[in-house]
């Protein structure tokens, strides 16, 4: 139940709670990399206790990309990680998923991650 009090804080920001542990407790951050910070209740102690279940399971929706990390986000449906299976580049780990979408026609660009894998190779 603490998970479920967790995920509701931090899919729903505009709750008068959310807004209230929020501006308590990571007014700098998001719910995911909140600190326990000074002085805390038993409800947020509680409730960041339970975080790990959420980030286990938690993946981002793409959309347009942007403010996902290839590497360090979890966004891939599969496999159990949602992470890229593959090695890292150092010189490609801020790449953004946007960076391979078309955002014209909201397709993958083929022929650039055909090229970034070719790339990996090479490194």
């Amino acid at each position: 139940m603490l998970a479920k009090q967790g995920w509701r804080i931090m899919s729903n920001p505009n709750l008068l709670i959310s807004r209230i542990l929020k501006a308590r407790y990571y007014p700098d951050n998001d719910f995911l990399h909140a600190k326990i910070g000074y002085n805390p209740s038993f409800t947020w102690r509680s409730i960041l206790a339970a975080r790990y279940i959420i980030s286990k399971g938690i993946r981002w929706r793409v959309g347009d990309g942007q403010s996902i990390r290839v590497w360090s986000d979890p966004w891939l449906p599969r496999p159990f990680t949602f992470f890229p299976t593959t090695t890292r580049s150092f010189f490609l780990l801020d790449l953004r998923v946007s960076d391979l979408l078309d955002s014209e026609n909201g397709r993958w660009h083929k022929e650039l991650i055909e090229d970034f894998s070719a790339l990996r190779m090479l490194l």
